[in-house]
């Protein structure tokens, strides 16, 4: 199982932590935000970055996808972590996380796999 650590960014830039794998699906498995150090509340978005397919009856692909899987906020002074609530999260292309603003004191930590 693979993870990474990045201070939030925003939406406009949002950090990938698992590039897309072709033929597989990405599972992220653990997620800890610590913004024990944070200016603010942050709102964390996971977010699902792909390029659909060229398929039958298709000429040309579908442009990028972004699609919002799960977002949450944690509090200044606080740290969260989630595991259960990941289980049935499904990555089909980049794993993407971004904050509501640039915090360098909020710190993001995933874990993910490939299936």
């Amino acid at each position: 199982m693979a993870s990474r650590t990045y201070s939030s960014k925003v939406v406009a830039a949002p950090q990938t932590y698992a590039a897309e794998k072709r033929n597989a699906k990405c599972k992220p498995s653990f997620i800890m935000v610590d913004n024990s150090l944070g200016l603010a509340d942050r709102i964390i978005t996971i977010r699902d970055h792909f390029a659909p397919a060229v398929t039958n009856g298709v000429p040309a692909p579908v442009p990028v996808q972004n699609i919002d899987r799960l977002t949450f906020t944690v509090v200044i002074t606080g740290c969260v972590s989630l595991r259960d609530e990941l289980k049935d999260l499904v990555i089909l292309g980049e794993l993407q996380v971004y904050a509501n603003a640039v915090d360098p004191g909020c710190l993001i930590t995933v874990a993910w796999h490939h299936e």
